[in-house]
């Protein structure tokens, strides 16, 4: 069986989630963290049970590839566009898109470009893609097959179906892209969108008039949004690099004490097709009026508003990205041993079970902070969480997972990409190999050691940082194998 990739499997999690729960909806934030959680746990199972069972990779082809069309391999411009969810197929299961809005998927969308580019845009993360007919590429290794049938994509991910509606067809709400003020002198330079949900720049139609006094209730707490070029294109690296774990759950007041101003009010509407409100805000280089960051905050049911989407205007992500995020990385990283120095401490005992036995664990004490981390024990191995929620989506980690010996982590290392031997650490007088690279769409720096003749251990991290002094590299000193 083939790795099972995190975007392939998301949307299987999110039915089983449902079918767990009888497919009552439940439109609050909290099921939201709770089926990205299922969704990450669903991907890892998945890959380690076809560790242990070592299936064979050979496949059937699906009905998705059978139908596939014979094309040339030039881009065919009747193809490119966007491909909003409509269902999904799995495992012999199909969820229609009531059930995959109430799971927080109903978002899902295919964009192809024209060029030959695209995004697949997945539970508030969105991959970048290449495409020719017939065939989509994530992470620049992964192939997957699609077909087009008047308006409708079928993309067939390694078995799961993902059956699409052209943006704008009949059945599908139609969607337009969220623009700056119309009243801007030129159009930007440039322009990159990051959104949380597509629905977040889309479906604004009023469906008739929203209760009296809702709309434009956020535009009292706006101001000019003017701050310095700099500091709006660090604000856009904060949100994609540096915070990108909490950023789509940032208020409004927050966003505005990070930038210490209140943005521009640029407007509010209700949307009828996700049933809530949406404010608009920018801010806005000094330098340069046409280079600014446009940030959408969805209404919760409590009346607040949360960070839903924003994109860039007047610049692109990798050129914010080339100018300061090494900067910024450094300023979190000298941030976080300043915490990490200071911050009370607690001691867990963690028990690492092997796959499939929970009889004998291997346990191991370590210490966290007595706050912002909590154990995440769902699934395969055992995570520590650098959050106070174990199923925040986003949220990085360090994970320990059991194997009878070292060699067997390395059954998919041939897919690794990025792959690189980082040489040794020790913990707790064990000499641990440590490497890094790319799988089932994580970063790892992983360290693994055989600590006897039946215990092989992998401690994995993911957005943690492991460097002198760190919280991760305090967590790491503070280990012991009992």
């Amino acid at each position: 069986m083939k790795k099972q990739n995190l975007l392939g499997v998301c949307l299987l999690a999110a039915a089983l989630a449902l079918s767990a729960c009888g497919g009552q909806k439940d439109a609050g934030t909290e099921k939201s963290a709770e089926t990205a959680a299922a969704a990450e746990e669903s991907a890892e199972e998945k890959t380690e049970a076809a560790q242990e069972e070592k299936q064979d990779d050979s496949k059937e082809k699906t009905a998705g590839e059978k139908k596939k069309a014979e094309k040339s391999d030039e881009i065919d411009s009747a193809d490119a566009g966007k491909y909003l969810i409509y269902e999904y197929t799995g495992n012999g299961t199909t969820v229609s898109y009531d059930m995959l809005k109430t799971a927080g998927m109903g978002d899902t969308y295919l964009e192809l470009a024209p060029d030959g580019t695209g995004t697949l845009f997945l539970y508030q993360t969105a991959a970048d893609i290449t495409w020719k007919p017939g065939e989509v590429t994530i992470y620049g290794s992964s192939k997957y097959t699609y077909t087009i049938e008047g308006d409708t994509l079928y993309l067939d991910m390694q078995g799961v179906q993902y059956t699409m509606k052209r943006d704008g067809s009949a059945g599908v709400p139609e969607t337009k892209t969220a623009k700056a003020e119309e009243t801007k002198d030129t159009e930007p330079a440039a322009e990159e969108t990051t959104e949380a949900a597509a629905g977040t720049e889309a479906s604004k139609e009023l469906a008739g008039p929203p209760p009296k006094g809702e709309v434009g209730k956020m535009e009292a707490r706006g101001g000019d949004g003017i701050v310095t070029e700099e500091e709006v294109m660090k604000g856009y690296v904060y949100l994609s690099k540096i915070n990108s774990a909490n950023a789509f759950s940032m208020s409004y007041d927050e966003l505005k004490d990070y930038f210490g101003v209140p943005g521009k009010f640029t407007g509010e509407e209700y949307s009828e097709h996700m049933k809530c409100y949406y404010c608009y805000f920018d801010w806005i280089a000094s330098e340069n009026p046409n280079l600014f960051i446009h940030v959408n905050f969805k209404e919760d049911d409590a009346g607040n508003y949360h960070i839903s989407g924003y994109n860039s205007s007047g610049f692109t992500g990798s050129q914010a990205e080339e100018k300061y995020l090494a900067q910024m990385q450094e300023e979190a990283k000298e941030a976080d041993k300043a915490k990490a120095a200071s911050a009370p401490k607690k001691k867990e005992t963690l028990e690492v079970f092997k796959f499939g036995d929970h009889d004998n664990p291997l346990k191991v004490d370590v210490e966290i902070p007595q706050s912002g981390w909590s154990i995440d024990t769902k699934g395969s191995g055992v995570k520590l969480v650098d959050s106070d929620d174990p199923g925040k989506f986003g949220a990085g980690f360090i994970k320990f997972e059991r194997k009878d010996k070292v060699e067997d982590f390395d059954f998919y290392k041939d897919k690794f990409e990025n792959y690189k031997e980082l040489g040794t650490r020790e913990i707790d007088g064990v000499t641990f190999q440590a490497r890094s690279y790319k799988n089932i769409g994580y970063d790892w720096v992983e360290f693994i050691a055989q600590l006897n003749d039946d215990v092989a251990l992998s401690i994995g991290t993911v957005r943690v940082d492991v460097d002198e002094g760190t919280t991760g590299d305090m967590i790491l000193k503070s280990i012991k194998f009992q």
